[in-house]
């Protein structure tokens, strides 16, 4: 539906569960390793920046989703908001499952 009004990529937030994303034709399920949730406030935040940051390298979709969850739940281990570092976020994606669908 998003697409038909115009948007070129739908990234849809599940919460814990990760996210479903489109564009082009492509779409994935992206689910977080399951992990020990300190504090999730701020990982929606963490998401969308993780996208802009493989939006703006220019990924593939399925990295950029990758990415975008990835930050999401690194933002989750630690109880400071947006307090985690690029290798944190790389163990992480290692981790994050892509699943077309």
């Amino acid at each position: 539906a998003f697409h038909a009004l115009g948007a070129g990529l739908v990234a849809l937030s599940l919460g814990a569960g990760g996210a479903l994303v489109s564009r082009d034709g492509e779409r994935y399920e992206v689910r977080p390793p399951k992990i020990k949730e300190v504090n999730p406030v701020g990982s929606g935040d963490a998401l969308v920046a993780g996208f802009a940051v493989g939006i703006e390298r220019d990924l593939p979709l399925a990295e950029t989703a990758r990415l975008g969850v990835a930050a999401g739940t690194a933002n989750a281990l630690s109880w400071d908001i947006g307090h985690f570092t690029r290798e944190e976020v790389e163990a992480v994606a290692a981790q994050v499952q892509v699943i077309p669908v």
